[in-house]
């Protein structure tokens, strides 16, 4: 079983850079990636995930992006070892692709 959740901006937070920023300092193990996605809405925009290193017991993917000028977080939180990782990461990164921009 998995948990995925949207966060916008902390307010105490400047812009993306920052939260990023934080997010590394948060899990200084992390393994960073940046990727490339096609959102449906803006187009192709750049994500940086922070993944936790992989063992046993609870792991975490965050993928941070910005869409206009909203920065965003898509936070996974699953089990290592959960057979169904890849298929959560999938479905985290969909939700990437597919976000839109509300009032």
């Amino acid at each position: 079983m998995a948990t995925i959740t949207v966060f916008s901006i902390p307010k105490h937070y400047e812009d993306l850079a920052r939260w990023i920023w934080v997010g590394r300092k948060n899990v200084p193990d992390a393994t960073e990636t940046r990727l490339t996605l096609v959102n449906e809405a803006a187009g192709k925009i750049r994500v940086v995930c922070l993944a936790s290193p992989a063992s046993s017991g609870p792991a975490s993917a965050s993928y941070f992006f910005q869409l206009g000028r909203t920065p965003v977080l898509v936070e996974l939180v699953y089990r290592a070892q959960d057979p169904k990782k890849d298929d959560y990461q999938a479905a985290a990164q969909r939700m990437v692709e597919r976000a839109i921009l509300t009032r």
